[in-house]
This record gives C-alpha cells, structure tokens and sequence, in this order.
C-alpha cells in the first residue's frame, strides 16, 4: 500500500476502513438490508450477521476499530495514527474482507 510506504498512517487507516466499508455494503445489498449510513452499516452489521452467529464476533470488532479510529482521524484535529496502529490494522483487514467475502 503506497500510503504505509511513504508513512501516512492516517490516510492508510482511512483507506483500510473504506476497503472494509465497501465490502460490508455488498454484504447488505447482497442481503436485502438498505445502508444510509457509516454508523447504519455498522449496526445492521452487527445486529443481522454478528448477533445471530454468522460472523465471528472478532471480525466485528475489526470493523468496529476501524470505524472508530477512521472517526478520529478524520475528525479530531490532533489523531495521529503510528505506524504500529496502522499495521495491526492492515493485518485484520485482509481476513475480515475475506470473512465477508465467503459470507457473499
């Protein structure tokens, strides 16, 4: 990822979210479930595959960092993302997408 090589952790966390939003849109639409909303996808997430066993609760909980830390680096002037932050969640990224994926 050309981001984590010239070490611009915030727009590389921002893009790992946006992969995994995307794919959690197709899962929706896929399903029938209608997203408005980052927050909307994160519930309908969580209530439609996580509550009722058809997604591990850890892959929620990926999405659910990312959510939260794309929120921070979006939004809070001063959220400067380290390299490590950047890394663990380039590490979950690929295996939450492909949770998605086998869920499609």
């Amino acid at each position: 990822m050309l981001l984590l090589s010239v070490q611009d952790w915030n727009s590389a966390v921002n893009q790992l979210y946006y992969a995994d939003f995307y794919a959690v849109l197709a899962l929706m639409a896929k399903e029938g479930h209608k997203v408005s909303s980052h927050s909307g996808a994160k519930h309908l997430l969580n209530v439609h595959f996580t509550r009722t066993g058809r997604l591990a609760i850890e892959h929620n909980s990926t999405f659910g960092r990312l959510f939260n830390a794309r929120q921070k680096g979006d939004y809070d002037d001063f959220e400067m993302f380290s390299e490590s932050d950047a890394l663990i969640l380039l590490e979950q990224t690929p295996e939450f997408i492909r949770e998605i994926k086998n869920l499609i």
